[in-house]
């Protein structure tokens, strides 16, 4: 099987995100220096990288383009890009926008792309965990659960208000109430209060896999990009 590398910016000192991070190979690009441009960001990458045999690189960065992507579209066996934007000058094998709808916007900005690019649009390109189930018809009907998930950085003094009102409700729905922490998160100590007195609520903390609650999962609530 072949090895996952991660590359990254600079160290990352959360000793939570490490956590998360350490069955992987990682490699920070800058030290004391910081980024300056695309053209040298691309060159430092394939010289941190030289010892790796790239079989895929994904990118993931706002920030890049094709200047990017053809600097280092000739060093891997395939280069796919994941981004939000049609926009963009894009160059590689494969670029994934699970964002979008293919409509008009591809017909567009279609010549903002090599004529070698696979263009994956829509929802079904969404990379899933491998342990979320494609049906849960055979599943017996239980609660409902819902999932509130705002990403990994989110401030909770945003729905503080909001679950106030959602637990002085009285239902007659039988629920749980999974909470995302993100290691990130910001004022959520006030959760553990509410999680402790309603048996109900359960709070998800600092977990990089979310497979085995989103299959149990009825109703999430999140941003568009969760």
């Amino acid at each position: 099987m072949s090895e996952i590398f991660l590359i990254l910016d600079s160290q990352i000192k959360n000793t939570k995100i490490l956590n998360l991070i350490r069955k992987f190979n990682v490699i920070y690009l800058y030290n004391k220096k910081k980024y300056k441009n695309q053209n040298s960001d691309a060159s430092l990458f394939i010289e941190k990288t030289n010892h790796i045999k790239k079989h895929v690189i994904f990118v993931d960065d706002y920030r890049f383009n094709s200047i990017w992507h053809k600097k280092i579209y000739n060093i891997a066996n395939k280069l796919v890009v994941i981004d939000d934007f049609f926009n963009k000058k894009i160059y590689c094998d494969f670029y994934i926008n699970y964002k979008h709808k293919t409509d008009s916007k591809i017909l567009k900005f279609q010549n903002n792309y090599n004529k070698r690019c696979k263009l994956l649009i829509g929802r079904k390109y969404i990379p899933l965990d491998d342990k979320l189930h494609k049906s849960q018809k055979n599943l017996k009907k239980r609660k409902i659960n819902v999932m509130i998930n705002f990403g990994n950085s989110f401030d909770f003094n945003k729905i503080k208000l909001f679950l106030k009102n959602f637990l002085k409700t009285k239902s007659k729905i039988d629920y749980n109430l999974f909470i995302c922490i993100g290691v990130l998160a910001k004022n959520y100590k006030y959760l553990y209060n509410i999680s402790k007195f309603n048996k109900n609520i359960i709070l998800i903390l600092h977990k990089l896999s979310l497979a085995n609650y989103l299959n149990k999962t009825d109703l999430f609530i999140g941003s568009s990009g969760n």
